[in-house]
């Protein structure tokens, strides 16, 4: 885990803007959402294998809410930025995120 995310942090230093992935299904759920700058706090961080860069689909009841980009990331938590291109709904807590 340590090596994918120095590998990450490198390839972000250096201009490599190639996708980073992440554990295949990985889920959470948004915590907290701030409509005035558009960002997020996920239930996932560290521990589930969540990486800074990598961006999640945002899913209420099947439909598609709109698309994140992980900014920063704790233990069990991480805050991402809302992607204004992707934005069909509001977000809102207890949204469920994918990979």
């Amino acid at each position: 885990r340590k090596n994918l995310e120095l590998a990450n942090r490198i390839a972000y230093l250096v201009g490599d803007n190639r996708p980073v992935e992440l554990p295949e299904g990985l889920k959470g759920r948004v915590i907290a959402v701030d409509p005035k700058y558009d960002f997020v706090v996920l239930d996932i961080g560290k521990d589930k294998g969540v990486l800074e860069r990598v961006e999640m689909l945002i899913n209420r009841n099947g439909k598609l809410v709109g698309k994140i980009r992980i900014a920063s990331v704790q233990e069990n938590q991480s805050v991402a930025n809302i992607l204004p291109d992707w934005k069909e709904d509001e977000v809102m807590e207890g949204d469920q995120v994918l990979y």
